[in-house]
């Protein structure tokens, strides 16, 4: 993924890479609503992690620790937290939020949420 690319680059900015991997997936999502709003319904949070999810978890760490000063005990569990916050709100913007609510406002306010997360 591009934004996940982006993200590497030592002068990038990792929330706004993190803002557009989030529209991205929103868009992967939006391709089939219908679809997606049935498979999550019917099969909902799956207990496992698949291997791009590991991965994806793994390059984030990764990403982290390289690009700031995020103390070291604390790495894994941001990478975590930003990961959990970006695909599952990339669903409900497909088939969840409501259709009053402005998008691009609701970006903007995760983007504040994750800032004061690699804030510390």
């Amino acid at each position: 993924m591009a934004a996940l690319s982006r993200m590497v680059e030592p002068g990038g900015d990792l929330v706004e890479a993190a803002l557009d991997l989030l529209r991205a997936m929103a868009r992967v999502n939006g391709k089939n609503p219908r679809l997606m709003a049935a498979i999550d319904r019917e099969l909902g949070w799956l207990e496992h992690e698949d291997d791009a999810e590991l991965e994806l978890s793994d390059r984030i760490t990764d990403i982290l620790r390289r690009r700031t000063s995020i103390p070291t005990r604390r790495i894994a569990v941001t990478a975590q937290l930003m990961l959990l916050t970006v695909a599952p709100l990339s669903r409900w913007l497909v088939h969840g939020k409501p259709a009053t609510l402005d998008t691009e406002l609701f970006v903007t306010e995760v983007g504040r949420m994750l800032r004061g997360l690699l804030a510390g």
